[in-house]
């Protein structure tokens, strides 16, 4: 069989007159010109993921503790983390109300506050993981009480910073699409009363 020479795969090279080649289709590169991809190998590493993620977030916690977060929307909506390593524990909460209400419109958003893994929405209680204490895989959601659904949310300095709020709780009447609501210093669980005296003292 004729042998055919092919050029230097130049991808970064005029294709008009370039004596390399600009496309290689299941090949690769070797020592003595292209050889063909090796047999695939499945890779090793957490379970597949059933339903359709809506949110997901990696991060550091402030223990160290590596992790990924998502929002799965599947039979049941499910908050799952995956530490570092092995596979996806489920946190959602016992009774899985917390994340009952989230749909694709919800805006899901996970965010990281010191050790607490929180997760917001515009249909979704408020909730967080609280990974302080206890073996990876053992926590679990738990909700924010007074805290508003939000369709945005941000860590600023020391607040949890809500946005797009409907209220919740003691703060039910504050609803403003364009409006932020921000957490107690130093606490994204505690929520005062707006306009209270413990409000102005927590700075929220």
């Amino acid at each position: 069989m004729p042998q055919v020479t092919f050029g230097e795969w130049a991808p970064d090279q005029n294709p008009v007159g370039s004596p390399g080649l600009i496309d290689i289709t299941n090949a690769i590169p070797s020592a003595s010109g292209y050889s063909s991809f090796p047999s695939s190998v499945d890779l090793k590493g957490p379970s597949k993921i059933a339903g359709v993620v809506r949110a997901a977030h990696s991060g550091r916690t402030e223990l160290g503790r590596l992790f990924t977060a998502i929002f799965e929307a599947d039979t049941a909506n499910k908050f799952k983390v995956l530490w570092g390593s092995g596979d996806w524990k489920d946190a959602t909460d016992s009774v899985g109300t917390i994340l009952a209400g989230g749909s694709e419109d919800s805006r899901p958003t996970i965010l990281t506050y010191g050790d607490r893994i929180i997760i917001i929405g515009s249909d979704i209680i408020p909730a967080s993981v609280d990974t302080s204490s206890g073996a990876p895989g053992t926590e679990t959601l738990a909700s924010i009480a007074n805290a508003p659904n939000a369709n945005a949310g941000a860590i600023f300095k020391e607040f949890l910073v809500l946005g797009g709020i409907k209220g919740r709780g003691a703060n039910a009447y504050a609803k403003a699409s364009s409006g932020v609501h921000w957490s107690a210093i130093g606490d994204p669980t505690n929520w005062p009363a707006i306009g209270t005296a413990a409000a102005i003292n927590f700075q929220s």
